[in-house]
């Protein structure tokens, strides 16, 4: 599961100017969080980010990933 959504700000994207900007993790069911072992899914996810053309996102951060079997948690950044 990419986020369990029990904690605030687990997942975020960084922006030029260093300042994170939280995903709306509210807006998504489990069930779309969760992926399977060996496969993709595509995900929309939302971002509290004002559109500014000034500031590029580096970076896509989740804190919170947990496997579902062992209840195991990790962390992931991507740069984007």
């Amino acid at each position: 599961m990419l986020d369990t959504k029990t904690k605030e700000k687990t997942t975020y994207i960084t922006g030029s100017n260093n300042a994170t900007y939280s995903a709306l993790m509210y807006e998504l069911d489990d069930i779309e969080l969760t992926i399977r072992p060996k496969r993709k899914k595509k995900i929309s996810i939302k971002f509290n980010k004002i559109y500014s053309p000034n500031i590029q996102v580096n970076k896509m951060t989740f804190t919170d990933i947990t496997n579902v079997e062992n209840k195991n948690t990790t962390t992931l950044s991507i740069d984007i």
